[in-house]
């Protein structure tokens, strides 16, 4: 019998206290393409940020990092249809470029 859920990272989980799981965990191959992105407009910096963030919180295959010498928030991930899906959903949102 279930005690209860526990919330982490990959959402929620059933625990007892009468049962000992160990879940592995699992493997996430490096991005193989990257392309440049942006907020549509300055003052939308803070929700670009919470949507990237929540895309790179539920999709370990997308990645996001700053680029110091372009300046440039660079997006990558595991083929042009993944970008072009987070892309088109911060567009139709009004957060990206």
């Amino acid at each position: 019998m279930l005690d209860h859920f526990v919330y982490n990272f990959n959402g929620l989980s059933a625990v007892s206290r009468h049962v000992n799981c160990v879940q592995e965990s699992i493997y996430v191959p490096d991005p193989v393409i990257s392309m440049s992105i942006k907020p549509a407009l300055k003052n939308s910096q803070d929700n670009f940020a919470k949507g990237i963030a929540r895309f790179t919180r539920e999709d370990p295959t997308f990645q996001v990092h700053f680029d110091p010498e372009s300046r440039e928030s660079i997006a990558s991930g595991m083929g042009e249809l993944q970008l072009d899906v987070y892309s088109q959903v911060c567009l139709s949102r009004s957060v990206l470029h």
